[in-house]
């Protein structure tokens, strides 16, 4: 799947396209597919500073649309939330 990596601390301006592997929810988790993201001046300001439990290439940007792709749990009235691991 693509998405916009940065390449190491410091280097958001050198961001490019690429592809990831997809990843796999664990029991409870869900997969959603993005329909837009965007990157917002936190991500700037944390992508130049980087983090040291990030390993690169690292995505940034947690603003998104999304869709359930693939649920494992459903829970009615479930509310979603994307996080960072």
């Amino acid at each position: 799947m693509k998405a916009l990596l940065l390449e190491g601390k410091g280097k958001v301006s050198e961001m490019k396209v690429g592809n990831i592997q997809k990843p796999h929810p664990a029991k409870g988790e869900i997969l959603v597919k993005i329909k837009a993201t965007a990157l917002n001046p936190v991500d700037y300001k944390t992508g130049n500073g980087g983090n040291p439990s990030w390993t690169y290439p690292h995505v940034l940007g947690l603003d998104s649309a999304a869709l359930d792709e693939l649920v494992t749990r459903r829970v009615k009235g479930e509310i979603v939330a994307v996080i960072d691991k």
